[in-house]
């Protein structure tokens, strides 16, 4: 697991729906954000990479920023465990998540 996001899924989704795109599981690099927001996913859920320190959240947002995609963290309560939700329109990208992250 961990190896990226399924793009081509992602990528028919976004062509054959006008809804938002969700792209969820599969996450281990930085990298398979920005290319499942390339690939058209409008919303992306990962939890495992924060939650086990493979990631940062600081660590995620500097690195879409230096993408060109803007970050900004909102704590929020959702109800199956602690999900973290990146969330991506046009050019800016929000954070969620349960438990407090700096």
């Amino acid at each position: 697991m961990r190896t990226g996001y399924d793009l081509p899924l992602i990528r028919a989704i976004k062509d054959a729906a006008s809804a938002e795109v969700v792209a969820s599981g599969g996450a281990g690099e930085l990298e398979h954000f920005y290319e499942a927001i390339q690939a058209g996913a409008t919303i992306l859920l990962a939890a495992s990479v924060f939650h086990f320190g493979l990631i940062s959240i600081p660590a995620l947002k500097n690195y879409l920023k230096g993408k060109g995609r803007q970050a900004r963290l909102n704590l929020a309560v959702g109800v199956s465990g602690d999900v973290v939700l990146v969330v991506c329109r046009a050019r800016r990208v929000q954070l969620w998540s349960r438990r407090k992250c700096k």
